[in-house]
């Protein structure tokens, strides 16, 4: 028999992470678009190949750091752009033996909410994507 936990019962940490992110004309990265899953995400890669500077237009996209001249040259005319859509964790069934199995995109899937805690943090900027299951998401 499975029993249904949200991902803020085990820990106080939020229970959100990065969906996706989409980068057009920052620091010489001309258009971008990352989609993320929950858990440990990496980014692996060459030197100058980018990994720092998806950091920095996600650090300034959560109001972490100040935009900076710099940040903003490409070489374009065109308006540097950052589009970050936080999802909240799924919710984990827990067997008898304890493996947890995340219920996000499988049939019969449970709603995708945010925590009241973090909808008061977030206010009226959450979107309701979908009805059944209900999906909510936030974007910055």
């Amino acid at each position: 028999m499975a029993t249904v936990e949200t991902a803020t019962s085990a820990s106080t940490h939020a229970a959100f992470f990065v969906e996706r992110i989409t980068v057009r004309n920052f620091k010489g990265i001309e258009h971008l678009e990352l989609e993320l899953k929950p858990g440990l995400s990496l980014l692996v890669g060459r030197n100058i190949a980018g990994k720092s500077r998806l950091l920095r237009a996600l650090h300034i996209a959560v109001g972490d750091v100040s935009v900076e001249r710099d940040d903003l040259t490409v070489g374009s005319d065109e308006p540097a752009e950052i589009d970050v859509v936080i999802a909240p964790l799924p919710v984990v069934a827990k067997t008898a033996t304890d493996t947890s199995i995340g219920l996000g995109s499988q049939a019969g899937a449970t709603d995708e909410l945010f925590d009241q805690a973090l909808l008061q943090v977030l206010g009226e900027s959450v979107a309701l994507v979908s009805d059944s299951p209900v999906r909510q998401r936030f974007g910055c």
